[in-house]
């Protein structure tokens, strides 16, 4: 095998790897702290897997084991350097890469059905060695971008407008070692041992790897409008959940009024029948009823005011010390109903949680969003009393009597912050309920 053979058959599959990771890539998606050195060190290890390939093939020979072996070690290579340079998820991770590898196999197969099984030697023998050559690799690179382009407004674009509704990952695993154990041992045994004028042959093993790639692709795109179908109707009934608890608050709150008014007027007509001067308690008491609504909540936002000074004055009314820190103009690049619906799952949750606390003085919820470094960031904290319950996987549990019917607000959070790629933690040690969100 010669350099131009090494040069054509590794470097350039290593390339177009990274290229279709590239494409897939969200384009708000940072990368790891200490890109100057990660990005040099993971280009180095892709094509530097190259470079092993090529002295292994010529130290040790050509097969189809040592095909299988050498773009398995190129394609692991770029998996590590993608994982080096990026901070994704293993399941993202894993999945990016093999639809990558897809759109590879793809673009590679097409032009094997048009160039390999006929066309090429065509040219050969019409044109001449070099002329044909420099036809061949022209045609081939014009079939190439257009390929990529064709993928970019279809396959791409879905991918990147809908990777956070992620799938299972076992199915993600299963059915990306499925995909690619077909395709790389399928390859190999064509190049090996299909003759080079087997036009038909050849016609047929690069239109069935291409279908099985573009069927997994379609199952990919898929599955991800089944999943979001699923977190659409989990968010509708967390929706419906929230409307009937903030129902119920709202008529708490309106008691709540009800009684401070009635304090008012109790307080005016003794001053009109009695006259007589007020004491300072009283004083205190009117001045307290005149403030019901001076929560001091001003985060940007009117209809996150809004929200919040619901929320704070229901506090008050059931003896709950509520202290919202927000800087909404943080999250204006957010959907609004994504925002609302954020705050008011993680403020209904600690306020659930402080009701059920005896000792007024543990009554306390804080609440903290601001922008740090480019990164949104949530941070809630309460005190609880009981004991939280998570499954197997660590997610938390519904502690209500029906939790089919209940337990909603915790994955409409997860739901919300994972459709921004977002990071959700909570740490309950202590007896002290921790929330961090980092979008």
């Amino acid at each position: 095998m010669g350099l131009y053979d090494y040069f054509h058959m590794f470097f350039f599959f290593a390339t177009e790897i990274l290229l279709s990771i590239f494409l897939l890539m969200p384009k708000k998606k940072n990368l790891r702290q200490g890109a100057l050195w990660r990005v040099p060190v993971g280009l180095a290890i892709a094509y530097g897997s190259t470079i092993a390939a090529y002295f292994l093939v010529v130290g040790v020979g050509w097969n189809v084991w040592m095909n299988i072996f050498v773009y398995t070690l190129i394609f692991a290579a770029i998996i590590g350097a993608v994982a080096l340079i990026y901070p994704l998820p293993i399941k993202e991770l894993f999945l990016q890469c093999i639809v990558a590898y897809t759109m590879q196999h793809i673009v590679y197969q097409v032009g094997v059905m048009v160039f390999d099984t006929g066309l090429r030697d065509f040219m050969l023998a019409k044109m001449g060695y070099d002329a044909a050559t420099w036809a061949y690799e022209g045609l081939l690179a014009l079939l190439k971008v257009l390929l990529y382009l064709g993928l970019f407004f279809s396959l791409v674009r879905l991918y990147i407008q809908n990777f956070h509704y992620l799938l299972n990952r076992g199915f993600v695993i299963a059915m990306s070692i499925y995909v690619y154990v077909v395709a790389v041992v399928a390859n190999a045994i064509a190049h090996n041992y299909v003759p080079a004028d087997s036009y038909l042959v050849m016609g047929v093993f690069a239109g069935a790897l291409c279908s099985c790639c573009i069927l997994f692709d379609v199952l990919v795109v898929g599955g991800f409008k089944f999943v979001e179908r699923k977190q659409n109707a989990l968010l509708m009934a967390s929706t419906y959940e929230a409307k009937i608890r903030q129902a119920e608050m709202t008529e708490k709150n309106i008691d709540f009024i009800n009684m401070k008014c009635h304090d008012l007027r109790k307080f005016i007509r003794e001053l009109r029948h009695n006259q007589h001067s007020i004491s300072e308690e009283e004083f205190q008491v009117i001045e307290d009823s005149l403030r019901l609504y001076d929560t001091g909540v001003r985060t940007g936002s009117p209809n996150l005011d809004v929200l919040l000074q619901d929320k704070a004055l229901y506090c008050k009314a059931h003896g709950i010390e509520f202290t919202p820190y927000v800087d909404a103009l943080a999250f204006s690049s957010l959907d609004p109903s994504d925002i609302h619906f954020l705050f008011m799952n993680v403020i209904d949750n600690a306020i659930e949680a402080s009701e059920n606390i005896e000792d007024p003085s543990r009554r306390i919820i804080s609440l903290t969003a601001y922008k740090r470094r480019g990164a949104l960031i949530v941070e809630e904290m309460n005190y609880y009393d009981g004991e939280i319950k998570r499954d197997a996987k660590g997610r938390l549990l519904s502690a209500k009597e029906d939790p089919i019917l209940h337990g909603y607000g915790v994955k409409s959070i997860e739901y919300i912050v994972s459709k921004y790629n977002g990071e959700l933690t909570i740490d309950s040690s202590d007896n002290i309920f921790r929330l961090r969100i980092v979008i």
